[in-house]
C-alpha cells in the first residue's frame, strides 16, 4: 500500500512471520539484549528493502552483505544489502513510528550506494520506506531531507549517476529543483544590507512607532541612497526623482551604473523596500547540513538581470542557524564548464559568509565545489 505522508509518496511492505524467524535467529546469537534489538531491526529493514527492490524487478542479495554475516552483525551496526544493478549495497537503516531523524552509524557513511529510511511497526508486521538519501556525513540525519523513492530508483538503475544542472532561468521563473527553497531575502550577518536594513526598523517585525523615528530612518536610507551614488560616481538627477522617493532612486540605479557590486547592493536594499519589485534579486537557498559532518550550512543563490541582458549571480555561503560563524576552513570554489578555476575563497574565523559575484552570458555553464575538511560537495548551474 503505499502513504503520502510529508509530502513523499512512502511505500509499505509487510513483514511475514518468516521475516521475523530469521531477524530473531540472528538475534538469539548476539551477546546482550541491546545487540538482540539492533540485529532483529536491522534484518527486518534489509528484508523489506529487498522485497520491494523485488516488486520492482530489481535484483538484490542479502547473502552477500555483511548484515548476513554473524561477524559483522556482533561488531558493527549494520544493515547493507547488495544491489546487482547498482554494483554496490545500500543501508537500510530501521527508525520507530514518530522518529523524526535517523541514526547513521560512521561505519557506514562511506562506500554506499545509498541509505533507504525503513519505519517498523511495533508488532514487526509491516515497514513501511519512507524514502532515500545518496550518501550522508551525519550520525543523526532529519527525515526532512528524505528524497522520493524514485530517487532510489534512479540510484540504482545508473540514472542517478550524472548530477542534475541547476537551471538559473528556472530560478528566476521560481520554478525550483530538488533541495532549493525560495527566499526573498538574504540571509546573512549583521555586516550586510538585510542588518543595515532592519536596523532602519524597514523590517515588518521592527514597526517604525514615532514620526521621530520614521524621520531618522528615512534619513538613514536617503545617506545610504547617496553614498551608493557617490561610488557609483552618478548624479542623482533631482529632475527624475527625489530622495524622498527611494525606490525610483535605486531603480534609476540599478539599471544605469557600470559596477556590478553596487548594482548589486542596491538591489537587495530594494528587494528590503519591495520583494517583488522585478528588479528585486531572485534568491534561492540549499541546506547543506547532512553534506558537510553536520555542519548548519546553507548555500545561496542570487540571481540579477542586469540591463544588458547578462546575469549577475551571487553564491553565498552562510551558516543556517541565528548568530552563528562559518567553520573555519571552509571553502567556495568555481569552474568554468572546461574546468579552469574561476575563483576560490575560504572563511576565515568568525567569518559570518563568504560570498562571490560573477556576471554569465545565456548558456554559460559553471559548478562549484564546497570544501570542508576531507568532505566535498559539488553543485552544477546553467545560465
Amino acid at each position: 500500500m503505499n502513504h503520502l505522508t510529508n509530502s513523499l509518496l512512502t511505500v509499505s511492505v509487510p513483514l511475514t512471520a518468516r521475516d521475523r524467524t530469521t531477524a530473531e535467529r540472528f538475534a538469539k546469537q548476539q551477546p546482550n539484549a541491546e545487540k538482540y534489538t539492533q540485529v532483529y531491526r536491522n534484518t527486518l529493514a534489509v528484508l523489506a528493502t529487498h522485497r520491494y527492490l523485488e516488486w520492482l524487478s530489481i535484483e538484490s542479495t542479502y547473502e552477500q552483505s555483511q548484515s548476513w554475516n554473524r561477524f559483522g552483525q556482533t561488531f558493527s551496526n549494520i544493515a547493507d544489502l547488495f544491489v546487482y544493478q547498482g554494483k554496490g549495497s545500500l543501508e537500510c537503516r530501521a527508525i520507530h513510528p514518530g522518529d523524526d531523524r535517523c541514526f547513521i552509524p560512521e561505519d557506514v557513511q562511506r562506500d554506499r550506494i545509498g541509505y533507504v529510511m525503513v519505519q517498523l511497526d511495533t508488532s514487526y508486521r509491516e515497514a513501511v520506506l519512507l524514502g532515500f538519501v545518496p550518501h550522508v556525513s551525519v550520525t543523526h540525519l532529519p527525515l526532512s531531507y528524505l528524497q522520493p523513492l524514485d530517487s532510489l530508483i534512479d540510484q540504482v538503475t545508473g540514472k542517478a549517476n550524472v548530477k542534475p544542472i541547476t537551471q538559473l532561468s528556472s530560478l528566476i521563473k521560481g520554478v525550483l529543483d530538488q533541495g532549493w527553497q525560495a527566499n526573498h531575502r538574504p540571509e546573512k550577518q549583521s555586516q550586510n544590507l538585510t542588518y543595515q536594513m532592519r536596523c532602519l526598523a524597514l523590517d515588518e517585525r521592527q514597526p517604525v512607532t514615532t514620526e521621530e523615528d520614521q524621520s531618522i530612518r528615512a534619513e538613514k536610507l536617503k545617506s545610504m541612497i547617496e553614498q551608493f551614488y557617490q561610488k557609483a560616481q552618478l548624479e542623482l538627477k533631482a529632475d527624475s526623482f527625489s530622495l524622498d522617493d527611494p525606490q525610483a532612486a535605486l531603480v534609476s540605479l540599478i539599471r544605469t551604473t557600470q559596477n556590478d557590486e553596487i548594482r548589486w547592493q542596491a538591489a537587495e536594499l530594494l528587494s528590503e523596500l519591495d520583494p517583488a519589485h522585478p528588479l528585486s534579486p531572485v534568491i534561492s537557498t540549499k541546506d547543506l547540513g547532512m553534506y558537510l559532518s553536520g555542519h548548519a550550512i546553507a548555500l545561496q543563490v542570487g540571481v540579477l538581470e542586469k540591463p544588458d541582458g547578462r546575469l549577475l549571480i551571487l553564491l553565498r555561503l552562510f551558516p543556517n542557524q541565528p548568530h552563528a560563524h562559518l567553520p573555519t576552513g571552509l571553502q567556495l570554489i568555481g569552474f568554468d564548464d572546461t574546468d579552469n578555476l574561476i575563483f576560490q575563497m575560504e572563511s576565515r574565523l568568525k567569518d559570518g559568509y563568504i560570498q562571490c559575484k560573477l556576471a554569465a552570458d545565456a548558456g554559460d555553464r559553471f559548478r562549484i565545489q564546497i570544501q570542508l575538511g576531507e568532505t566535498s560537495v559539488f553543485e552544477s548551474f546553467q545560465v
